[in-house]
């Protein structure tokens, strides 16, 4: 499996996971600051189901 870190994507750094040839996108950092924890894991997942949508 092949690994490529994508740089510069606020407010999530994701790394690129390239296997059987299919782009698949995992968050591995959120920079969550101040903001109120709900809210984080609220745009975790709404970014994880657009992600989720765009390699499908």
């Amino acid at each position: 499996m092949q690994t490529k870190k994508l740089k510069n994507l606020n407010p999530f750094e994701q790394e690129k996971v390239i296997d059987d040839g299919k782009e698949v996108f995992i968050i591995t950092r959120y920079f969550i600051g101040s903001r109120n924890l709900d809210k984080v894991f609220e745009e975790i997942l709404q970014k994880h189901d657009e992600l989720k949508d765009k390699v499908s």
